[in-house]
């Protein structure tokens, strides 16, 4: 399935419904991980086939070398992960494919699930243009206000309901 993917847009949609389907962050101790427990994985986990998968990315973010090679190759078709095996760090942060990578990841980690099917419409309608296959050169400009004042209204309601 995962060669099968070849557009941004076809990456994209493989994680939503996968996130949706799941409908559960994959965790580990106090921390979202790659792969966790009862067969889940995160944004960025459920693209890395088990043949590419190390326990050792754990201690690992997407734009470390090893993570992004191993996405890299479990998606050998997918036009956007051709320019993501860099050697600079800023080049990785400046590839817009990854950025997206990045920005499901930040839904499955910091999102609790019942938004992410909000917080994923909205981040699909803000990267991709009409009909697009391929994330918009712009997506740096999409920043996370919007999902962090929601994170910061829930931490809100739940400090007044253990004040009551």
């Amino acid at each position: 399935m995962l060669s099968e993917l070849k557009t941004d847009r076809e990456v994209f949609e493989y994680v939503k419904n996968h996130l949706l389907k799941q409908n559960q962050q994959s965790m580990a101790g106090n921390g979202c991980v790659y792969r966790g427990p009862q067969g889940r994985s995160c944004a960025v986990g459920c693209l890395i086939a088990d043949e590419f998968y190390d326990e050792l990315f754990e201690d690992e973010w997407l734009y470390s070398e090893d993570v992004s090679n191993a996405v890299s190759k479990s998606l050998p078709n997918w036009s956007g992960s051709k320019d993501s095996v860099v050697d600079s760090f800023t080049a990785h942060r400046e590839n817009a494919s990854l950025k997206m990578l990045y920005f499901l990841q930040n839904i499955h980690d910091n999102s609790d699930p019942y938004t992410w099917e909000h917080d994923l419409i909205d981040l699909e309608s803000k990267i991709f243009d009409d009909y697009s296959q391929y994330v918009s050169k712009d997506i740096h400009l999409y920043d996370w206000y919007a999902l962090g004042k929601r994170v910061a209204l829930k931490t809100e309601i739940q400090a007044m309901k253990e004040m009551m």
